[in-house]
């Protein structure tokens, strides 16, 4: 039952725009019917009570939807921000993993250098050995240094099977000072039309290069792309709200040229919005992704 009045019920608000349109009409073309309706006092009344309840109706239809809009609203960015902890929760444990392998690595360096030091003094050892006390200790020190040899050469396959520094991104909102890069957050206002245009920045900030690089823009569920942001494309498959590009080569410390993205809310109410930039590339460890907010001013 209240699944057929439902639907009665949030038509109110447009109702009483046709109530009140048939209402003007009528005081122009029907005067003569009106001035009739003095003599029927009830039926005033009635009109009157009926006109008061569709109003009042409509009111109290048009505040429930505007409370239903803006739990959904809320429920969305929630859901968003949990997606987003859960992400940066899988970053944090990655960053934690490449933060071990690089104490790993500065570990095996360090006894390498020992080694060496050790394989030095060893051979020190065996000159003055040679010209004190002849073949015999010669031999002896001999043993020493190959046993010293091996242990270096271990050291070494260690340090090779350890994995490099990986390249790291980062992505914010353009701004000519780049001394605030990144931009993680900030506001924004639609132009006349109700777009939105985002100028994103990116950058390599780590210190070795990134190879075969890929970005993706994906925007909020209630954002639609006014046209592709340059370079980029919306491969098959992909889903309405993502598009990709190909970087390529990204040399550390280097800047990537911003691009624009320009996008419409199909929804009214909305204080702000979240877009998330995805990167992946052939020694970045897997797909990263960071999340851009933008309140709406």
């Amino acid at each position: 039952m209240l699944a057929l009045i439902r639907p009665a019920f949030l038509f109110l608000p447009d109702l009483v725009g046709y109530v009140f349109a048939m209402a003007g009409l009528s005081l122009i073309f029907m005067p003569e019917e009106l001035r009739l309706l003095d003599k029927y006092r009830r039926t005033r009344l009635g009109i009157a009570l009926v006109i008061f309840l569709v109003g009042l109706g409509a009111v109290i239809s048009n505040s429930v939807q505007k409370q239903e809009d803006s739990r959904s609203a809320q429920s969305e960015r929630d859901n968003a921000r949990a997606e987003r902890d859960k992400l940066m929760m899988q970053i944090a444990r990655l960053v934690a993993g490449q933060a071990e392998a690089a104490q790993d690595t500065r570990l095996a360096r360090s006894e390498t250098r020992s080694v060496r030091g050790e394989l030095d003094n060893a051979r020190k050892e065996l000159l003055a050995s040679q010209a004190a006390n002849g073949t015999a200790t010669t031999q002896t020190v001999t043993t020493l240094v190959t046993a010293s040899t091996s242990q270096l050469q271990e050291q070494i396959e260690r340090a090779k099977l350890l994995p490099p520094n990986p390249a790291k991104l980062s992505f914010g909102f353009y701004s000519s000072d780049v001394s605030l890069f990144p931009i993680m957050d900030q506001a924004i206002h639609p132009d006349a039309d109700g777009i939105f245009i985002l100028e994103i920045l990116g950058k390599n900030t780590s210190d070795v290069l990134a190879s075969r690089v890929e970005l993706w823009v994906n925007l909020c569920v209630e954002c639609t792309f006014v046209k592709d942001p340059e370079g980029f494309d919306k491969l098959p498959g992909m889903d309405e709200h993502m598009r990709h590009r190909l970087v390529g080569e990204f040399n550390p410390g280097v800047y990537l040229s911003p691009f624009k993205v320009s996008l419409k809310l199909n929804k009214a109410g909305f204080q702000a919005f979240d877009m998330d930039v995805f990167y992946s590339c052939a020694n970045c460890g897997g797909v990263i992704r960071q999340v851009l907010h933008a309140p709406i001013r």
